[in-house]
């Protein structure tokens, strides 16, 4: 008999880094409906990953992969900051994960 297991949806997820993978990673969180903030140490990074983010919704759009909709939904829910400290005190819980790209 296959068991079940329970898959908690974390109410915040913080993205330590705005390069490839982390960009990548926030877009997959937002796209799900996971609120994400993705720090870097400058302004410039997290317009990069920003500005991939973007690119990378517009060809999911295209291919019919998601909705104009659920892109503008996404990018919505992706904050940026420039400091590692973006976390409120005391947000760290289960429902609240941080990842480092």
């Amino acid at each position: 008999m296959a068991s079940r297991v329970a898959l908690k949806v974390p109410r915040l997820l913080g993205v330590v880094g705005a390069g490839q993978m982390g960009a990548g990673i926030a877009q997959t969180a937002a796209v799900k409906g996971v609120p994400v903030i993705m720090a870097d140490v400058s302004q410039e990074s997290l317009d990069r990953g920003i500005a991939t983010i973007h690119r990378s919704l517009a060809r999911q759009v295209q291919k019919g992969q998601i909705t104009q909709e659920e892109a503008a939904l996404a990018t919505e829910r992706i904050r940026t900051d420039v400091s590692l400290n973006v976390l409120p005190s005391g947000s760290i819980s289960p429902a609240c994960y941080l990842l480092s790209s």
